[in-house]
C-alpha cells in the first residue's frame, strides 16, 4: 500500500510538458487521444498562452481503437485547414509548425507519430513533426522531450558554417516555462539580468519563440540553463556544439530578492519542488541567513547538482516520512496533507508549483513580498530557537 496516492492529486504529464512548450510558438498541437486527456491539455494551451491553437483528433471509438491512419490524416488535415482559414480572416495566427502528441490510449496502442507527421507535412506543405509522450510519465520528461524535438528538427540543421566572434555577447534560455516559473517576477529578473552583462537571449525554449528563433539556437555562445528538464539540451549542445553552459540558480540575477531579509531563527527547512528553482529559494534563504535547507522533489534530480541532504521523492509515504525531520516544509499547498503528520508539527509555506497543484495564485510565487512574509513569519515562529 506505500505506493498508493491519496492525499494528492495526480502531477501534470509529459504531453503537458510538451503543450507548454509548443504553447509558446505560432504551432498547432494535435493531440490523438481521448477527450479526457485533450481537455487538460488545451487548458494548459488557454492558460500559458500565446499563439498556439489546439485540437484533439475526435473519431469513433472503433476507428481510435484499430488505428486507421487515414481516418487520422483526413482528420488533420481538416483541422489545419480550418485553422489556417480563420487566420486568413483574421482570427488567430496562421501555423508555422504542426506538432502531434500522443496521450495515455495512442502511446499504448503504439501510434506511429513520427511516420504521420511526414505523411501529413507532404499533405499540406507545412513542417509537421512528432514528440514521443506517453501521457503517464511527468511534465518535466514531456518538457526535455520537446527541447530534443526542437534541436533535432530546427537547431542541427542551422548550424553557422563558420565561428563567430559576437558569440560570446548572446545566449540561449533552456528550461523558463510558465510550469516552473509561474508569474513574470523570477523570469523578468533572469532577462534583466542577461541584459545587464550585455547579453543579447537568442533563444528561449518554451517561452514565446518562434520557429524562426529556434533555428538561431546554435548561433548563442552560451547556454542558461532555468530548469532541470534543459540540463540534457544543454549537455547535448555542449557536447555537439561545444557551447558551454550555466546555471540560472547558481547566478546573481535572483539575489536583490533577499537583500536586506535577515532570519532571527534558523529552523531545518525542506524545499519542494522543481530542483533548479528550488535551489534558487536555497540560495536566497541562505542570504538570509538559513543554514540548514534541503531540496526533494518528485520530478528530474540531477546528482551532480545535488547537495547532501537532498532527495529524489518516489511517493507520499516518502514526503511524509521525510518532511517529519524538518520544521518548515515549503512547497504548493496540494502537498500540505503530506507533511503535516498528526504526531509531528511541521509549519507548511505555500509556494505555487502548477504541475504539482496545477491552480494559479498570483501570491504564492517567489517575489520580495513573498521572501518578506516568509521570513516574518519564520522569525514570528521560531524567533531565538536554533535546531539542534
Amino acid at each position: 500500500m506505500r505506493n498508493l496516492w491519496r492525499s494528492m492529486a495526480p502531477f501534470a504529464s509529459d504531453s503537458t510538458g510538451v503543450c507548454t512548450v509548443f504553447s509558446s510558438s505560432n504551432a498547432l498541437i494535435i493531440a490523438q487521444d481521448s477527450n479526457g486527456t485533450a481537455s487538460v491539455l488545451r487548458r494548459v494551451i488557454n492558460v500559458n498562452a500565446a499563439r498556439a491553437a489546439f485540437e484533439t483528433v475526435d473519431l469513433p471509438e472503433l476507428s481510435f481503437t484499430l488505428g486507421k491512419e487515414r481516418d487520422f490524416i483526413d482528420r488533420m488535415v481538416q483541422i489545419v485547414d480550418a485553422v489556417q482559414a480563420d487566420a486568413a480572416r483574421g482570427i488567430g495566427s496562421p501555423v508555422e509548425l504542426v506538432v502531434l502528441v500522443n496521450g495515455p490510449v495512442s502511446a499504448l496502442l503504439g501510434t506511429d507519430l513520427a511516420g504521420r507527421a511526414r505523411k501529413l507535412e507532404k499533405t499540406i506543405g507545412i513542417k509537421c513533426m512528432s514528440v514521443d509522450t506517453t501521457g503517464n510519465a511527468y511534465y518535466d520528461k514531456g518538457l526535455a522531450a520537446a527541447y530534443e524535438a526542437i534541436y533535432q528538427t530546427f537547431v542541427l540543421s542551422n548550424i553557422p558554417d563558420s565561428a563567430d566572434s559576437s558569440a560570446h555577447e548572446r545566449v540561449n534560455i533552456i528550461g523558463q516555462t510558465e510550469l516552473d516559473y509561474p508569474g513574470a517576477v523570477l523570469s523578468n529578473m533572469l532577462r534583466t539580468y542577461l541584459h545587464d552583462q550585455g547579453l543579447q537571449v537568442v533563444t528561449d525554449f518554451g517561452a514565446s519563440d518562434t520557429v524562426e528563433q529556434w533555428a538561431r539556437a546554435a548561433r548563442a555562445g552560451r547556454n542558461i540553463v532555468a530548469s532541470a528538464s534543459g540540463l540534457k539540451l544543454a549537455r547535448k549542445m555542449e557536447d555537439d556544439l561545444g557551447i558551454p553552459y550555466e546555471l540560472a540558480c547558481n547566478t546573481t540575477a535572483f539575489d536583490a530578492l533577499a537583500a536586506g531579509l535577515e532570519l532571527a531563527c534558523d529552523p531545518r527547512i525542506l524545499v519542494v519542488g522543481e530542483q533548479l528553482t528550488s535551489n534558487i529559494l536555497r540560495r536566497l534563504l541562505r542570504m538570509a541567513g538559513a543554514t540548514s535547507v534541503d531540496v526533494a522533489t518528485f520530478f528530474t534530480l540531477d546528482k551532480r547538482l545535488s547537495e547532501q541532504g537532498d532527495a529524489k521523492l518516489k511517493d507520499e509515504a516518502g514526503l511524509r516520512t521525510l518532511s517529519s525531520e524538518y520544521d518548515v516544509v515549503i512547497g504548493d499547498h496540494m502537498l500540505a496533507r503530506c507533511c503535516q503528520p498528526e504526531e509531528v508539527q511541521v509549519a507548511f509555506v505555500d509556494l505555487m508549483h502548477p504541475p504539482t497543484g496545477f491552480g494559479m495564485r498570483d501570491n504564492t510565487v517567489i517575489s520580495r513580498a513573498w521572501l518578506e512574509q516568509l521570513v516574518c513569519a519564520l522569525n514570528d515562529v521560531f524567533g531565538g530557537n536554533e535546531h539542534d
